[in-house]
């Protein structure tokens, strides 16, 4: 994916993996083959592999480079981690590490790591394994955590919502703790002048967006609130790992409707490519798609040139004026 510039900020993907993952009617408990099967030629083959019918899901960071600040949001699964509540993350060996380093980022120059929530897949590479030790990736960052999920998945607080995170904040969250580079916040923070975090609560307690904005554009960082594009064309759509489906749904809804009506870019966590998309009314005014963004899409979103690929299906449209 190319570099996305955000006025004078610099956004930058650094993927940790990309492939099948569950198929829909097990990811999404409200899941209708009906409505999704209208759907399936423009999600194959980027969020939709025709031949196993699992939808595409990436793990990746999002960095950020501010006037003032280097940023991660959110850092994957992570390698060499034992897994014992999900054993597909167990022990990973992949290349997020050299990924990062082939985008020009220094992992000692990383001001802030910041998480939009707390699940196993967002935290694990806070920490790598060095000497037999779990240390702090990005030294001379300070991570940044929402009180509420720090508070949720602290196993010294009772049992953990789930069995997933069994043994994550053991090693992926108190190393960084016990060096003194954790920063909490509440219900908001502003991070820098360009960088502003705020809770969007029920896939998880404490899960936050993140908006950055430079000279008047806006990308929204959605982290777990939309696992797929197609849930922009069906909010009522829970992800299985959705803890409070009503408040999921509520948080979903409401960051839809602020994407159109102020034309962001967003950023979700897990989408396959081209892993971005500006948010548009339907035809009938009465929900939303999808505007993947690309070379021919400018920022802004108002116009999107007709695509020669699967994309042309749901950018014609808005051509029309739809």
């Amino acid at each position: 994916m190319m570099d996305i510039r955000i006025g004078k900020a610099i956004v930058k993907r650094v993927e940790e993996s990309l492939g099948p993952g569950a198929p829909p009617d097990v990811l999404f408990p409200e899941f209708d083959q009906g409505k999704f099967d209208p759907h399936k030629d423009w999600m194959i083959p980027n969020h939709l592999e025709a031949e196993s019918g699992c939808l595409m899901i990436s793990s990746a960071s999002w960095y950020v480079e501010t006037q003032s600040s280097k940023i991660i949001i959110d850092t994957c699964v992570g390698n060499c981690k034992d897994r014992p509540g999900y054993p597909p993350f167990a022990n990973l060996e992949t290349d997020y590490l050299a990924n990062l380093k082939a985008a020009g980022i220094d992992r000692e120059e990383i001001d802030y790591v910041l998480m939009t929530h707390l699940h196993i897949d967002h935290v694990g590479w806070n920490t790598t394994l060095e000497d037999g030790k779990w240390v702090p990736t990005f030294p001379n960052a300070k991570y940044v955590f929402s009180e509420i999920d720090l508070a949720t998945w602290d196993p010294a607080n009772g049992p953990l919502p789930n069995d997933a995170n069994l043994g994550v904040f053991e090693d992926s969250i108190q190393p960084v703790i016990d060096a003194g580079l954790a920063l909490t916040w509440k219900e908001k923070l502003k991070l820098d002048p360009e960088v502003t975090a705020y809770l969007t609560p029920g896939h998880s307690p404490g899960h936050c967006a993140i908006n950055l904005t430079s000279e008047g554009q806006t990308a929204l960082f959605s982290g777990d609130i939309m696992h797929s594009p197609i849930q922009v064309i069906f909010p009522e759509w829970n992800s299985l790992f959705c803890e409070d489906r009503v408040l999921a749904e509520e948080t979903r809804r409401k960051i839809l409707a602020e994407c159109a009506q102020k034309g962001y870019l967003l950023m979700p966590a897990h989408w396959g490519k081209p892993h971005a998309a500006y948010v548009k009314k339907n035809a009938e005014g009465t929900g939303y798609l999808p505007l993947f963004y690309g070379e021919d899409m400018p920022m802004g979103g108002a116009v999107a040139q007709e695509k020669k690929s699967f994309l042309s299906k749901l950018v014609s449209p808005f051509q029309k004026g739809g």
